[in-house]
């Protein structure tokens, strides 16, 4: 969410809603305390989301690819060698509750710095995993979340939904695991696993156990092409995690990422980008209206921000993502008057 994004989301939030849209406000824009990042990471001018994602959660600046190491640390965390702790391994330690939620793969970038460390953030499944790696003793990021459940700190994840299923599932299954079924591996510690619709809405929020839910492959789709009976979504699923791990009477920490806004900015397309936004917007809003925001901290940010500008000189309410039309010469609301030919 760069401020131009913020900007044109909210322009087209309100030209959805019937207003020429520049007056209007996101709800998380009334809260009323605003501040500026730099997201440089240790090795680069314009980082990725690994690293920046890596420093909100570990607290450390790390280099580009990095998911919650130290900086240039090549194979050493592998080894058994030191890690930043994260947000959710120090929630879990101190006996919160603690949940992810993309519309990304759960191995993506952004969510994976919440509980793995690796190096190189492309290393989501075993199959991905060099011959040097494996033998210097890594661990892939899919499996690296199930180990939770197992880990150092508490019990591990209580919620986790978004995409990416292939990472956990074997090659048989229609995954990308060349080695075991993490999905399976994940009820054997008591946990419930789901990957459709109807999985989602059987689901009991009062139910204390683990719920792992990957609806797709491989990431969620756009809110413009989000089928509502296959996959929920972004505030369903917010909705769903707040009720269950607000059960746990200390509290509880949550990671919510909008991750396909990055995604349809990669791709220069601001109607999938913007429409994303919105649904990060409304799962924001969901949130708020669940919370006692007189004991519970919402921080809306981005790890990192993209290059994206609303062109020409548009006249006010002028279509978001419309061909842009300037003010009239004589300051009527009449229409522009066509350029001359040649």
């Amino acid at each position: 969410l760069s401020l131009s994004t913020i900007v044109a989301s909210r322009i087209l939030d309100g030209q959805n809603r019937g207003m020429s849209g520049e007056e209007n406000y996101l709800p998380f824009e009334r809260w009323g305390h605003s501040a500026l990042i730099k997201t440089y990471s240790e090795n680069a001018q314009v980082a990725d989301s690994a690293a920046t994602a890596t420093a909100i959660h570990t607290g450390i600046k790390s280099h580009s690819g990095a998911i919650s190491v130290y900086a240039r640390d090549r194979l050493g965390s592998c080894q058994g060698g030191p890690v930043p702790q994260t947000l959710v391994e120090m929630a879990e330690e101190r006996g919160l509750s603690t949940g992810i939620v993309s519309s990304a793969r759960l191995t993506h970038a952004t969510p994976a710095t919440t509980y793995a460390h690796v190096p190189d953030r492309g290393w989501e499944s075993d199959a991905a995993l060099p011959a040097v790696v494996v033998e210097a003793g890594c661990t892939d990021i899919a499996a690296q979340l199930i180990g939770t459940r197992t880990g150092a700190y508490g019990d591990g994840l209580d919620v986790a939904l978004g995409g990416g299923r292939a990472a956990f599932q074997t090659e048989e299954q229609g995954g990308q695991r060349q080695d075991r079924d993490l999905t399976a591996e994940w009820t054997d510690l008591g946990g419930v696993y789901i990957e459709d619709r109807a999985g989602f809405d059987a689901l009991d929020a009062d139910d204390d156990a683990p719920v792992l839910g990957l609806f797709t492959r491989s990431h969620l789709s756009y809110e413009l092409d989000r089928d509502p009976a296959v996959e929920p979504s972004l505030a369903e699923l917010t909705e769903f995690a707040i009720e269950r791990l607000s059960n746990n009477d200390d509290g509880y920490y949550l990671l919510v990422e909008g991750g396909r806004i990055d995604h349809a900015h990669h791709g220069a397309n601001a109607a999938r980008a913007l429409n994303d936004a919105l649904a990060l917007s409304a799962a924001i809003d969901r949130a708020q209206q669940m919370v006692d925001l007189d004991e519970t901290l919402i921080l809306v940010t981005a790890d990192h921000g993209h290059v994206f500008t609303i062109s020409g000189y548009p006249r006010r309410g002028n279509p978001i993502l419309g061909l842009v039309r300037p003010p009239a010469p004589n300051l009527t609301d009449a229409e522009t008057p066509p350029m001359p030919a040649g």
